[in-house]
């Protein structure tokens, strides 16, 4: 089974790639939480190229940040 590490993102992105790097994850898909905001500002394509990740190994899902509920049911969904 492939493993997959969620990656918060915001305005600082070091600590998602030195946690990722730790625990060399790099092998792993990823799922990138990111906002309207985040998205706007390029967050998930930074992050990507620092991991040197390919398109194929990350997904990009948008959250509504001030709503649990609805992040959860976009989680949940395939």
């Amino acid at each position: 089974m492939a493993k997959t590490i969620v990656s918060i993102l915001s305005d600082q992105l070091i600590p998602n790639v030195l946690f990722i790097k730790q625990f060399g994850l790099e092998d792993c898909q990823h799922v990138f939480l990111t906002t309207k905001l985040m998205a706007g500002r390029h967050k998930s394509s930074i992050l990507a190229d620092a991991l040197g990740l390919a398109e194929n190994q990350y997904k990009k899902v948008e959250i509504d940040a001030n709503s649990p509920g609805k992040i959860l049911k976009k989680l949940q969904k395939p």
